[in-house]
């Protein structure tokens, strides 16, 4: 399963590293979109909707997206919570 709006960057730590010694994660938008509008300088993430329902439709796609990448955070960040709890 991937995420098609957002992606999930993360950084294990490597004993080379300045990182600290835990994983650090971020989330990141994989492609937005610009329109002709004012809105120039705002990373947009949805089409232009014309109605509720369509935004509404933009709106549970976006929540299954970073659903999506909160699964993959979990299954990297499992490795390191199990070494914590011992």
């Amino acid at each position: 399963m991937s995420a098609d709006k957002f992606g999930l960057f993360f950084r294990a730590p490597k004993r080379t590293d300045q990182l600290p010694r835990t994983p650090i994660a971020n989330i990141y938008v994989k492609s937005y979109l610009n329109t002709e509008y004012n809105a120039k300088d705002l990373p947009l993430i949805t089409p232009d909707c014309i109605t509720i329902g369509e935004l509404d439709e933009w709106i549970n796609s976006l929540i299954r997206d970073l659903e999506t990448v909160r699964l993959e955070a979990r299954t990297k960040f499992a490795p390191y919570d199990k070494r914590r709890r011992k």
